[in-house]
């Protein structure tokens, strides 16, 4: 997971320049004749079982109790308040279909969609947690990119004005103190302006 993003692009790019940008494509072959030989000999083979029901009412439930929680919240920006119908009403019709899943899944089904009692292994628990708050670490910096990036440009366009008008301060100034009025300042800088 950590290895991809900062191997890839060197690698990326060393294949570029070194051969073919088509190189990035063909480079799967080799590595995926080698997986599937691997996985033939060392994988033990499959024993089939009998098939398990399809818990519809699990997919009922959490689909669009996912979709419909995740629409309320997300209108959140665009009304600025939680207490807009068009945002609370939504989320609250999708959290409690959400909240009928996990009782579905834990008391109801034999084959949930989604087996909620496997959060019962202590092991599991503290590796998906550990994922979790290593995605918030990893992941969220990028919601902070856009802002960054912002503030930079704006900042860059500041500098570029201020030293705009310190250059311009420092024409006008000279016409001041001779005793010219700071019209003809203005304008002797609006006609040098035009001729650059």
């Amino acid at each position: 997971m950590l290895l991809g993003p900062i191997g890839g692009p060197i690698l990326g790019g060393w294949l570029i320049d070194a051969y073919a940008w088509e190189w990035i494509f063909l480079i799967n072959l080799p590595i995926g004749l080698l997986a599937l030989t691997l996985a033939a000999v060392v994988f033990p083979k499959d024993e089939p079982y009998p098939a398990e029901t399809f818990d519809f009412v699990g997919m009922l439930l959490l689909s669009p109790g996912l979709a419909t929680f995740l629409y309320g919240v997300s209108s959140i920006p665009e009304h600025g308040t939680v207490a807009n119908r068009e945002v609370w009403i939504p989320a609250s019709i999708g959290l409690t279909l959400i909240v009928a899943f996990v009782f579905h899944a834990l008391f109801r089904a034999d084959h949930p969609l989604i087996d909620l009692r496997l959060f019962k292994n202590r092991v599991l628990v503290l590796a998906n947690t550990t994922m979790f708050l290593f995605a918030i670490a990893f992941f969220g910096a990028g919601l902070l990119f856009p802002s960054y990036f912002s503030s930079c440009s704006a900042r860059r366009r500041c500098s570029r004005a201020c030293t705009s008008c310190r250059r311009d301060w420092a024409r006008w100034r000279p016409c001041r103190s001779a005793g010219g009025s700071w019209t003809n300042a203005a304008r002797a800088m609006s006609c040098s302006s035009a001729s650059r």
